[in-house]
């Protein structure tokens, strides 16, 4: 059923007034229609455009402080300085020497002495060893894999990497990529480095589990030297 609005029953009911005081008045003009010259109704009720109006700039106006206060909020998110400063940083690289290690290793390396004493025992690429040099001790430490490969197939992949309260926990596995026998038989040395940075300072501890091409696990404990 449709529901009539107030204002409609107020019409319907002053209209009909004045058709029954039409019927039995001597003056027609003096009956009252319900509704004042300035289109207010008895109930005192406003119907002109004016108040109309003013009530759709008011609603206006709290939408625009609502997008306001949206766009206010999104810039904050933008900007989004609060989340990224502090954040660890942890960026490694490959490499591979023809100088065969008989067992796994893990060194943390943390200032640019040691690092350059490990990079001048080993035949590395220029890529491992530019990543190295590139390494600013003061803001970061190093942290060098290695493990027996059996053929130029095998890489030791870094297959976890987590920082938590300025340690560093490491797992690296020795994979040869699904070879099927088209690799040269020569025994090498696969490593990687791991460069880890927390909030822009060093890490000076951690633990290293790396599992060889055999499937046994090694594992370290890593801590800069006094």
């Amino acid at each position: 059923m449709k529901r009539r609005s107030r204002r409609e029953l107020l019409t319907g009911t002053a209209g009909a007034i004045a058709l029954l005081a039409g019927c039995i008045g001597d003056d027609p003009s003096g009956a009252d229609d319900g509704t004042n010259d300035d289109g207010t109704a008895d109930d005192g009720t406003s119907t002109n455009d004016d108040d109309r109006e003013d009530e759709d700039d008011a609603d206006d106006g709290e939408n625009d402080d609502t997008e306001a206060d949206d766009g206010k909020e999104t810039d904050d998110d933008e900007n989004g300085d609060g989340d990224e400063d502090g954040s660890p940083s942890i960026e490694d690289a490959a490499f591979t020497t023809t100088e065969p290690r008989s067992e796994p290793a893990a060194v943390l390396l943390t200032n640019r002495e040691d690092a350059d004493a490990w990079l001048a025992e080993r035949d590395v690429d220029e890529d491992a060893a530019a990543f190295l040099e590139e390494t600013a001790f003061d803001e970061a430490s190093l942290v060098a894999l290695e493990a027996r490969g059996p053929n130029l197939c095998y890489e030791l992949g870094l297959e976890a990497a987590e920082l938590e309260a300025g340690a560093i926990r490491l797992e690296a596995v020795a994979d040869d990529g699904d070879d099927v026998g088209g690799c040269a038989q020569q025994e090498v040395t696969m490593g990687r480095l791991v460069r880890v940075s927390e909030g822009g300072d060093p890490v000076d501890e951690g633990s290293v589990t790396i599992v060889d091409h055999d499937g046994d696990i090694h594992e370290f404990d890593l801590a800069a030297d006094e």
